[in-house]
């Protein structure tokens, strides 16, 4: 396997990468997601004031933060609801049909119902 360089877009550190629709999200240390196309940023928003470690999809985009929150996207990338998961950092989320799946630095895994 060959990996080679895309692109560099000059951004804070990027702590996770997610393709959801069209994009290239990478969540920041910031807080902030970045949406990419063509190798340029078409969108940044602003989620939370600690880290987003973690990003899953399902018809909306998850995001897990630092604070221990998921926060619901939709597809017009508005936020459309914030739960507390955990109560550390969200090191990763991940989907099913079913379910939605997350672990955390609070030493747990938590699965809930798909309903979002």
């Amino acid at each position: 396997m060959k990996i080679s360089q895309i692109k560099v877009i000059p951004s804070d550190r990027v702590k996770c990468i997610h393709k959801y629709s069209n994009y290239i999200v990478c969540g920041l240390f910031t807080g902030t997601l970045l949406f990419t196309a063509d190798n340029t940023v078409k969108k940044q928003i602003k989620i939370c004031n600690s880290a987003i470690r973690a990003l899953a999809s399902t018809t909306n985009l998850l995001v897990g933060t630092d604070d221990g929150e998921i926060v619901v996207l939709d597809p017009s990338l508005r936020r459309i609801k914030s739960i507390k998961a955990h109560n550390d950092f969200i090191r990763k989320i991940r989907t099913s049909k079913e379910y939605i799946f997350t672990c955390s630095d609070d030493f747990t895994i938590k699965r809930s119902k798909t309903m979002i």
